[in-house]
């Protein structure tokens, strides 16, 4: 690690990462986002339990139902094709049955 007072550089994979995440790159700029997060954890802090767990149990719910609705949506579009193909069949053999009338 840097000495604290050092003047020398971080590696490289670090400046990568802080810029990437676009983190701050002055002193300021960082102890007020330090400010910001503090703050965010304080609010958080006080979150009623109940609401947080009834919060959990309808993202699940909505995540339950999705899948579902997908899934749904698979068994409606497989459904439609074998409607499909049995009416492709069933008018080959009326349209036979009628051809072989209309010739006698």
């Amino acid at each position: 690690g840097l000495d604290a007072g050092s003047r020398a550089k971080p590696p490289a994979e670090f400046t990568a990462y802080w810029d990437k995440e676009k983190f701050p790159d002055n002193v300021y700029e960082i102890d007020q986002l330090m400010g910001e997060l503090d703050a965010q954890i304080s609010c958080t802090d006080s979150v009623d339990q109940n609401i947080l767990e009834k919060y959990r149990d309808l993202k699940e719910r909505i995540k339950d139902l999705e899948f579902d609705i997908k899934r749904r949506g698979k068994v409606k579009l497989n459904q439609a094709r074998k409607i499909e193909q049995v009416k492709e069949e069933w008018l080959a053999g009326l349209n036979e049955l009628i051809s072989q009338i209309n010739v006698r």
